[in-house]
């Protein structure tokens, strides 16, 4: 009887352990996911517009004040952890798509700005107003040439993404009237809009 009793007590407190041990791997995976996503959400805020990225990140600070204020208990901690989480869940949700909109608009609006048909120095190159993309350099015997999306634009660059690889243009003038004529200057050529 003794025996059936401790073997009880051994396997009730083996029982308790592994639930302790699964509780506190339990909290561990929750503070990683949360630090992860946390990280995500920075990543996310450094693509965002200053409005946006004000927005997102008061909202990531106010998570973080309810992050500090979690109590120790492992209980409570993991409910507490369990909510964040869900929260940062939908703030990454929510702000993706305003980011994504973004960029799309960003785009547009560069596209728009680049739109033409460009030609000198042997380039000639088509930028519609939805993004497409036709460029061709004639030099010495050898062309090159190449049809895409117009990608990213930045002040001093724009890509052309051919399926899943981009090819950058230096950017060196953007689009400026000079002497009644439209002028750029990329990879070193000056351009003019036909």
């Amino acid at each position: 009887m003794n025996a059936l009793r401790a073997s009880r007590a051994f396997a009730s407190a083996a029982v308790l352990a592994l639930a302790v041990a699964a509780c506190g791997s339990a909290i561990e995976q929750q503070e990683s996911s949360y630090k992860h996503r946390v990280g995500k959400v920075e990543e996310l805020a450094a693509k965002a517009s200053p409005a946006t990225k004000k927005a997102l990140t008061d909202r990531r600070d106010a998570i973080a004040k309810s992050y500090a204020a979690l109590p120790a208990d492992k209980a409570a901690r993991s409910e507490g952890l369990g909510k964040l989480n869900q929260e940062l869940n939908k703030v990454l949700e929510e702000y993706q798509a305003k980011v994504d909109e973004e960029a799309k608009a960003a785009t547009d609006k560069a596209a728009a700005d680049l739109a033409g048909h460009w030609v000198g120095g042997g380039i000639d190159l088509l930028i519609e107003p939805g993004g497409a993309v036709a460029y061709k350099k004639q030099s010495a015997g050898s062309s090159k040439s190449i049809t895409g999306k117009l990608g990213k634009v930045t002040d001093t660059s724009f890509d052309v993404t051919v399926i899943a690889v981009s090819t950058t243009f230096k950017l060196d003038k953007r689009p400026h009237q000079e002497g009644g004529a439209w002028k750029m200057t990329v990879d070193g050529t000056e351009l003019t809009r036909q």
